[in-house]
C-alpha cells in the first residue's frame, strides 16, 4: 500500500513554486511517474506531499528558434521528443537515445526532465545532450539559475537541485550543420534494457579544413557515478586530422577516463572494455556522417 499522502495539481508555475517554497523537503514531483510511482509502492519514500505538474503546459513541447536554439520543456515526454527529432531531422543523439528507452509504455510516460532529475549514471537522454553543451533552467520562488548539464550531476542519484527548486527549461546552443553524430548502447537486450554502457558522440570538422577535426564531444553513461564527458579524450581530438589510428587512440583514453564497477549487470573489466570499442566506433559512425555532408572532401 501507498502511503497516505497529500495531493496538490497546480495549475500554473507559479503555484508550483509557491508549493515548493512552502514544502520543500516533505514535498516530491510527479511527472512522468515512472520512477515515482514505483519508489512509493515499495516505500523508499513517504513523502508528505506530491504535487503533480502535468498541467504546466509552459514546461512541455520543443522548439528550435529562428536563431538555431533548442529549448526542450522537461515535461515533454521521451515518446514525443523523439516523434518531434524524426519529423524536424535534428538532434540525432536525442532521438536515437529516446527510442531506446524503456518500452512503448514508459516512453510514452516518462518525460526528460526526469530522466535527468533522477541523477541516474545510466540516464539515455543524459548523454545526448551532454552532447549538445545543453544548459538547464531552475526555478525556486522569486529565483533563477542556470546550469550546464555537466555540472548538474552530484554522484549516484544527485543532482544540483535544491528542495525548493524545480527544472524548467532545457536548452541547447545552435548546432553546427556539418556535425555528425552516434550514440550506443550496450544491454542484455535491444529493448527495454538498463545500458551496461552507453557512449554518444558529436564530431565537427573544420570548415575550411575538413580533414581537421574542430570540436567532439564524448559522452559516457553507466560507466562512473554520474553521466560523464570523455574530456581528455576530447580535448586530444580537437586540431587533430582524422584517423583511424587517432580515434582507436582516443577511444582508449575515454575509456581510461571511465570509472566503472562491477555489478550485477556486468564487471568492471568488461565495461571498460566495451567502451573503448564503442567509443571507437562511434567516432568512425559520427564522422563518416559528417563526411557526407562534405563529399569527397574528408576521404
Amino acid at each position: 500500500m501507498i502511503a497516505k499522502t497529500e495531493y496538490h495539481r497546480p495549475q500554473s508555475l507559479t503555484a508550483a513554486l509557491s508549493l515548493l517554497g512552502k514544502y520543500g523537503k516533505d514535498l516530491k514531483i510527479l511527472a512522468g511517474g515512472t520512477n515515482l510511482v514505483v519508489n512509493l509502492k515499495e516505500k523508499t519514500i513517504q513523502p508528505k506531499i506530491i504535487m503533480d505538474i502535468k498541467d504546466l503546459a509552459e514546461m512541455s513541447g520543443i522548439k528550435i528558434d529562428d536563431n538555431g536554439e533548442g529549448f526542450i520543456g522537461p515535461l515533454a515526454t521521451v515518446s514525443f521528443i523523439k516523434s518531434w527529432c524524426i519529423s524536424h531531422g535534428s538532434y540525432d543523439n536525442l532521438r536515437t537515445a529516446c527510442q531506446h528507452l524503456g518500452s512503448f509504455q514508459v516512453r510514452n510516460r516518462a518525460t526528460v526532465g526526469g530522466n535527468l532529475c533522477d541523477g541516474s549514471p545510466c540516464a539515455d537522454t543524459a548523454i545526448a545532450l551532454l552532447t549538445y553543451d545543453a544548459k538547464l533552467v531552475v526555478n525556486a520562488p522569486g529565483q533563477e539559475r542556470n546550469i550546464a548539464l555537466d555540472h548538474f550531476f552530484n554522484g549516484i542519484g544527485g543532482v544540483d537541485l535544491r528542495p525548493d527548486e524545480i527544472l524548467t527549461q532545457i536548452t541547447i546552443p545552435k548546432l553546427i550543420e556539418s556535425r555528425g553524430e552516434a550514440f550506443y548502447k550496450l544491454g542484455y537486450r535491444k529493448a527495454m534494457t538498463i545500458a551496461i554502457a552507453g557512449v554518444a558522440v558529436l564530431i565537427t570538422p573544420e570548415q575550411t579544413s575538413p580533414e581537421r577535426i574542430k570540436d567532439v564531444r564524448i559522452a559516457l553513461s553507466s560507466v562512473a557515478p554520474i553521466p560523464m564527458r570523455a574530456q581528455k579524450a576530447e580535448n586530444f581530438l580537437v586540431g587533430q586530422q582524422w584517423g583511424k589510428e587517432l580515434f582507436e587512440e582516443a577511444a582508449n583514453m575515454a575509456a581510461g577516463e571511465a570509472a566503472p564497477i562491477t555489478d550485477l549487470r556486468a564487471t568492471k573489466e568488461y565495461r571498460r572494455k566495451m567502451i573503448r570499442t564503442m567509443v571507437n566506433n562511434a567516432l568512425i559512425e559520427a564522422w563518416d556522417k559528417a563526411k557526407m555532408k562534405f563529399g569527397d572532401s574528408l576521404e
